[in-house]
């Protein structure tokens, strides 16, 4: 029993004690590493995204411009005016 209460009282000395300032700098550099990798693993998920709707966009005015090809004339010119 006592020597199990002298455990506790260990542990919560340890557990107030402060890492060393080493320990701390490695834990910090660490998390910031990690921080980057998150951050670099975003920006190439957000640069494929906008390729794929650059893609999308034109896709998009290709089919827009086909339809106002075989729309009558009156019809176009009132289409493109809308758009603008």
């Amino acid at each position: 029993m006592a020597q199990e209460d002298s455990k506790k009282t260990a542990s919560r000395i340890s557990d107030s004690i402060p890492p060393p300032p080493q320990l701390e700098a490695q834990s910090l550099n660490s998390e910031m590493a990690k921080a980057f990798q998150e951050l670099a693993r975003g920006e190439t998920t957000a640069a494929a995204l906008e390729t794929k709707l650059d893609g999308i966009e034109s896709r998009i005015d290709e089919l827009l411009a086909s339809v106002e090809a075989t729309l009558p004339k009156e019809l176009a010119s009132d289409t493109s005016k809308s758009n603008n």
